[in-house]
């Protein structure tokens, strides 16, 4: 995105590489740069970003080749961020929506079972309308993703799927629609806020964060891991991975 741009630049090129000919950095002036960096994962990231900038440079005829296209050593490994608890059947599933059922509000419910019944990323079940939603065939169409972004790159937006593979139509699980039957129907999106309007990401994140403070005999799944957790059950299950 563009803010994860502005912020490669900022803080890790342009203190490095900022006062330096366009045309003078070299693969010892990069690996510097790497060097300062304190983990991998940062380190490709800003390694990437660079050569954007520099194939920009070379189509424009400033330099002749790359040299942020070259290996580098790069520094450890961070440690695997746990994410959280991930539930591995759909008993389990069935156990946190039951709660959800009797406990959530529409928002809430709307977040969970789009996620772990149909497995849908995130800023997936923000972008759904309810014309997504065939009831009749029983499918959901996947078209669109709305993402976050800084009021400075436009705010919220609705932009295309992950990827090419992400634009689909999928099979309505049976409890889901078993629960869309008795969910008022409306125009416009599915998951919405207190305006009515698309809900916002982080305004998700707050109202899923609230359920499960408000709820500790929920399990503690995080938004993200819904989709994880959907995965993981359907494999169990006997699902194919490819699937």
């Amino acid at each position: 995105s563009l803010d994860t741009y502005e912020k490669e630049i900022r803080l890790r090129i342009r203190p490095y590489l900022g006062n330096v000919d366009v045309r003078d950095i070299d693969r010892p002036k990069i690996q510097a740069m790497v060097d300062s960096i304190g983990t991998e994962t940062v380190a490709r990231k800003c390694v990437g970003v660079l050569k954007t900038i520099l194939n920009e440079a070379k189509s424009d005829g400033i330099i002749i080749s790359n040299p942020a296209e070259a290996r580098y050593t790069m520094p450890p490994k961070s440690q695997k961020r746990d994410n959280g608890l991930i539930l591995t059947t759909f008993d389990q599933i069935a156990d946190l929506l039951a709660i959800v059922r009797q406990k959530g509000s529409q928002c809430v419910q709307r977040i969970a079972y789009t996620g772990l019944l149909q497995g849908l990323r995130p800023e997936e079940r923000y972008a759904l309308d309810w014309s997504d939603l065939d009831m009749a065939s029983r499918t959901i169409a996947i078209d669109s993703a709305f993402v976050a972004s800084t009021a400075k790159h436009g705010g919220n937006q609705l932009k295309d799927t992950k990827t090419e593979k992400s634009t689909r139509v999928i099979p309505m699980h049976p409890q889901f629609h078993a629960w869309l039957v008795d969910v008022p129907r409306d125009d416009g999106a599915f998951i919405v806020g207190a305006n009515g309007l698309r809900i916002s990401p982080s305004t998700a994140q707050k109202r899923w964060r609230r359920f499960l403070c408000e709820n500790p005999d929920a399990a503690p799944v995080t938004i993200e891991n819904m989709r994880h957790s959907f995965a993981t059950s359907f494999i169990a299950a006997g699902g194919q991975v490819e699937a």
